[in-house]
């Protein structure tokens, strides 16, 4: 019983000292605390026959089930992960990782084409991001790409293209192959179609088939 009792608290100084610094989430692996629990079973039960003890911890399991299945919803789609941890933050200073969890949430929102709260979401990532410090641009780049993405499908073109502009060449990683025809788009969108061949001529040479269409369609436009 000492041990039951002893081991939520030794437990609690790992998690004041790694797990609220390092990541929000990692306080759903503290799992470790239920071992104080099962230690603690034999003296709980030692008043109760085997029947009686069998029943009761069927019963406490079974109202522990609904509680445990409502709370891995949470889990069921990144959406509802992200908007989970960013409701649990009263303000957004508070909290180093703020700016990823915007982030996230708003790229969640982007698949789910709720444009418009994606760029609230990204806005404020990005105010989270300069309130800790953090002015490079290549720091930046991950949430300017996802906003101007969601002003571009919001046909917000300039918009759009003033947030891809901010964006160094340079800092654009391998995965966003995409980045030129999405500019293209907000250019053709804009009517600035020479630009816009161009950009889906790059965005054509880093494999973007869907670019090398768009380049063929506006050559005779442009000409």
């Amino acid at each position: 019983m000492g041990f039951a009792l002893l081991c939520p608290w030794w437990l609690f100084l790992t998690e004041v000292a790694t797990v609220r610094i390092q990541e929000i989430f990692v306080l759903y692996r503290s799992y470790l605390w239920m071992a104080g629990f099962f230690a603690a079973l034999p003296f709980v039960c030692q008043k109760l026959t085997a029947k009686q003890a069998v029943i009761s911890l069927t019963c406490v399991a079974l109202l522990m089930m609904p509680l445990t299945w409502f709370r891995l919803t949470t889990f069921s789609h990144p959406l509802l992960l992200w908007d989970d941890a960013a409701r649990r933050i009263d303000d957004d200073k508070s909290c180093p990782s703020m700016d990823r969890i915007l982030n996230n949430r708003g790229i969640a929102l982007n698949k789910l084409e709720r444009y418009p709260e994606a760029i609230d979401d990204f806005t404020r990532s990005l105010q989270v991001v300069n309130w800790h410090g953090k002015s490079m641009v290549s720091e930046l780049a991950n949430n300017y790409y996802n906003r101007g993405y969601a002003y571009l499908k919001n046909k917000q073109f300039q918009l759009a293209l003033n947030d891809f502009n901010v964006i160094v060449i340079s800092t654009i990683p391998k995965s966003w192959s995409a980045f030129y025809f999405y500019k293209a788009q907000a250019f053709e969108g804009l009517h600035e179609l020479a630009f816009a061949r161009q950009l889906y001529e790059q965005a054509c040479l880093n494999g973007v088939t869907e670019g090398c269409e768009k380049q063929k369609e506006l050559e005779a436009t442009v000409k």
